[in-house]
């Protein structure tokens, strides 16, 4: 607050747990501080936006959303900045098999429906064609998570599970590999782009498509990324020329100079649509809403779990089995502390 009320325009890059820094914005527009809003949290969005003056976008999701909730009139599209990568020279790799390379947190290769990563991989190897061509690097899972247990033990040895990394790590692996399958059904929309800012040949489902001129290359069912891989396979320039014109058309349209011009030209009240080319991409209405409504379970935050009561908590501990496995994990690491208290209080009582 106290810093806030030092500018006449206060700029939140609103995340989903930035509850907090948005009550403290509504403060500070009470007091005549404009508050701006840059959407980063896209489909959580939900509170504050009421006192903003502007809330600049950065997808087709947050676009729709932001319709629908009659906020339209103090919509403007700003857009991601992409990152500035230079082009890697491919020339030095060696791969004696086309290097797959997927990421994504855990969390994002919990199958959903049909989308499937285990599935999709056994499709890949029941392909003749691809057969004895590809190899897998995952980063991001261990493949200690339950869902792989639906990849085929004949698979194995051709998927390398390297959990997560740091960013610089990731770039470099990243680099080393053919191309890169962005994660499914979460996807990442950050790392989708770097993966084509590096010049790699980059493929993805477009459940939620809209936040990228990259978001071109997606498809719309695993079938048809199977298909890409044998056309890249059987056509490599012929993909990585495509790859290159979309490249320059982020560039384009992504650079930090566009989107600051646009985020400038936003706060003084001019107003950008979103663009057709992301207007026209496909995305699934209400997506996380209905994968979390499809999960059937409790998802609960361990500072939330700290401050129940002890009857909650019991009804909590009741109905465990409804709650996710991580968070299922929190409260037992919640419970493990507080029992470890108690046997520490009562061993000072004792000792005493």
């Amino acid at each position: 607050m106290d810093i806030g009320l030092k500018f006449k325009s206060v700029i939140l890059h609103i995340h989903p747990d930035d509850i907090l820094s948005t009550i403290a914005g509504i403060l500070l527009a009470k007091l005549d501080v404009k508050l701006f809003m840059y959407n980063h949290a896209d489909h959580m969005f939900s509170f504050g936006y009421g006192a903003a003056e502007r809330i600049f976008e950065i997808s087709k999701y947050g676009w729709m959303l932001g319709e629908m909730r009659e906020i339209k009139h103090k919509q403007s599209y700003v857009g991601i900045p992409a990152p500035e990568i230079n082009i890697i020279n491919n020339s030095h790799k060696n791969n004696k098999k086309v290097h797959i390379f997927m990421a994504g947190n855990s969390n994002k290769f919990k199958p959903w429906g049909s989308y499937s990563v285990p599935d999709f991989i056994n499709q890949v190897y029941e392909n003749d064609f691809l057969r004895d061509k590809v190899k897998f690097s995952l980063c991001g899972p261990t493949g200690r998570e339950y869902y792989w247990k639906e990849l085929k033990a004949e698979n194995l040895d051709n998927v390398e599970f390297l959990g997560l990394q740091h960013h610089k790590k990731f770039i470099e692996l990243l680099s080393e590999s053919d191309c890169y399958i962005d994660s499914f059904p979460q996807g990442n929309g950050t790392a989708f782009v770097e993966s084509i800012m590096l010049n790699i040949p980059s493929f993805g489902l477009n459940l939620l498509a809209g936040s990228s001129y990259a978001d071109l290359l997606r498809s719309n069912s695993t079938s048809e990324i199977i298909n890409s891989l044998v056309d890249y396979i059987n056509n490599k320039d012929l993909i990585k020329n495509n790859l290159i014109n979309v490249r320059k058309n982020i560039i384009t349209e992504q650079s930090i100079e566009n989107c600051s011009n646009r985020l400038t030209l936003s706060m003084k009240k001019e107003t950008f649509l979103i663009p057709d080319y992301l207007a026209s991409m496909n995305y699934v209405p209400f997506f996380h809403e209905r994968l979390w409504k499809d999960s059937g379970r409790i998802i609960i935050d361990y500072d939330l779990l700290s401050k129940l009561s002890l009857s909650n908590k019991l009804k909590l501990i009741k109905c465990w089995s409804n709650i996710s496995y991580c968070n299922y994990n929190s409260l037992l690491t919640y419970l493990a502390t507080r029992i470890k208290c108690i046997f520490q209080n009562l061993l000072n009582h004792i000792t005493t």
